[in-house]
């Protein structure tokens, strides 16, 4: 899960998160819907995607995105 966020932080994305990791459980079709902590998991997600889209379009037109930067990339190797 660390690995996948790595990507996403590394692009320079926001990421919405949830009350734990955003993961539901199911082995078969239809077990998730057993799974009530993953649902609940899901469901706040949700809600926590759609705030962070009502906030930024909001935010669209009082401030601006951050511009790009030049990426610096360090050598380790003397």
């Amino acid at each position: 899960m660390n690995s996948l966020n790595h990507y996403i932080l590394y692009s320079e994305m926001i990421m919405p998160g949830s009350n734990y990791w955003n993961v539901a459980h199911g082995m078969n079709p239809g077990e998730m819907e057993q799974d009530g902590e993953g649902k609940q998991i899901m469901e706040v997600l949700g809600r926590n995607m759609a705030w962070l889209l009502k906030v930024m379009e909001a935010g669209r037109k009082e401030v601006p995105p951050p511009g790009p930067v030049a990426k610096i990339a360090t050598n380790f190797i003397r």
